[in-house]
């Protein structure tokens, strides 16, 4: 059976994810990021389960944040354009 963070490693890594990025996404401390990685401590399920849901939270952010970007130099053209 997978551990939680494998599981978590497997799935941000097929949505391309960083692993410590996603922490610091799901406001987890960089410490339990650490001590989880040198295999130092398990992930709680709760906290798998928080990592886990963040992932698609941040690529919809992320999504988001492109899509404003995009829409906000588009406008900018567009004023450019009218003088």
């Amino acid at each position: 059976m997978k551990s939680y963070l494998q599981t978590i490693k497997d799935y941000a890594a097929e949505r391309n994810v960083e692993l410590q990025e996603l922490f610091r996404f799901a406001d987890i401390a960089v410490s339990t990021y650490h001590r989880t990685i040198k295999g130092e401590t398990e992930l709680k399920y709760q906290t798998a389960k928080r990592l886990y849901d963040s992932i698609d939270e941040k690529i919809k952010r992320d999504k988001h944040r492109e899509r404003v970007k995009r829409l906000r130099e588009n406008e900018q053209r567009l004023k450019v354009g009218k003088y």
